[in-house]
């Protein structure tokens, strides 16, 4: 037997208590309360039976779920399933939950903007924040499949730790990492967030929005700094922008992280549209101020496949370059900042 007041037996404990403070068996009569009550206290001496020493477990049956986020994930699975949204009685009533357990979870995913409450009908309903992950997750699965083939030979051809990254929430998500063998390792992994102005995918992503919207991005984020290096001028990093536009590929010289410099470039849709950003990264030892040169044309051109991958077809001509690069983001510096 596990010492009393071990982990899984308390986490047993206050589930039982749990379901009895909540309000979950009110209603029931005596005889009804009394056995589920018995049942409980089975299942917690069960489970402590189960785990004692030198008795493997499986994870999975060994660690209880989090009634909590059970509950939560019932909450959108349920809404999922209707057009018009539901009220708190009836999320209530159908889920089998006390009304003040569902209104404290409905309110928590109502400010993280999971869901919506209509004033008029009192109805909740999908947020913007469920559908943004979304998208997320479907660009970054077609995204890593398409670029899957050309990351990997980046990689070997470079020697260096190769990322892909989208813009998500003002910032540049990392969706794929392709490392070399060796000792060096960079503290980067899947599902990291880096700042646009001061990371080589992150200036790609930038470079290739609209004016206006490069604009508003800037003034609601801000231009944090890092380190001495980190471009803070609005006005230098709109020169900058249009630096890369001009070359194809952005260069990110410590001014994330010291120590750690980047050469990234632009991945586009069938639209034209700059959807996400490759990158080479290592450190100042591995990548030297003389081989940003190198290294950006040989990132642009594993880019620019990816693109055509992905069914984008680059402008022929010069003149056709020309406008179509206008688009997005003029070539000009007039700006008050």
């Amino acid at each position: 037997m596990p010492k009393k007041g071990s982990v899984i037996e308390l986490d047993m404990v206050r589930q039982s208590i749990g379901r009895h403070n909540d309000g979950e068996m009110q209603g029931q009569g005596p005889v009804q309360y009394a056995e589920q009550f018995r049942a409980d206290n089975t299942a917690v001496r069960d489970t402590i039976r189960q785990n004692k020493p030198g008795r493997r477990v499986m994870s999975g049956i060994a660690t209880p779920s989090a009634p909590a986020v059970e509950r939560t994930l019932s909450i959108l699975e349920l809404l999922s399933v209707t057009r018009s949204g539901l009220t708190l009685p009836e999320l209530s009533r159908r889920l089998g939950l006390p009304k003040s357990s569902t209104y404290c979870l409905l309110v928590t995913l109502e400010r993280r903007g999971y869901l919506l409450r209509n004033n008029r009908t009192h109805r909740y309903l999908f947020g913007l924040k469920l559908f943004s992950l979304a998208n997320m997750a479907l660009s970054g699965i077609e995204l890593r499949e398409n670029a899957a083939n050309f990351l990997h030979p980046l990689m070997r051809r470079s020697r260096l730790t190769v990322h892909m990254a989208i813009i998500e929430n003002h910032e540049a998500v990392l969706i794929e990492k392709v490392e070399p063998p060796g000792l060096v390792r960079l503290a980067t992994w899947v599902g990291k967030r880096m700042e646009l102005h001061s990371s080589a995918v992150g200036k790609c992503l930038l470079a290739y929005l609209p004016d206006g919207e490069f604009l508003r991005l800037v003034r609601e984020r801000g231009l944090t700094r890092s380190n001495e290096n980190t471009i803070i001028s609005v006005r230098k990093l709109k020169q900058q922008m249009i630096q890369i536009r001009q070359a194809g590929y952005a260069v990110e010289d410590e001014e994330g992280e010291i120590g750690c410099r980047c050469v990234g470039a632009p991945v586009f849709d069938h639209s034209g549209r700059a959807i996400a950003a490759i990158s080479v990264a290592g450190t100042t030892a591995q990548i030297t101020s003389d081989e940003f040169s190198y290294f950006g044309p040989l990132v642009r051109q594993t880019a620019s496949d990816i693109s055509q991958a992905l069914g984008f077809i680059p402008p022929a001509d010069a003149a056709s370059r020309q406008a179509w690069d206008g688009k997005a983001f003029p070539v000009t510096v007039g700006s008050a900042y």
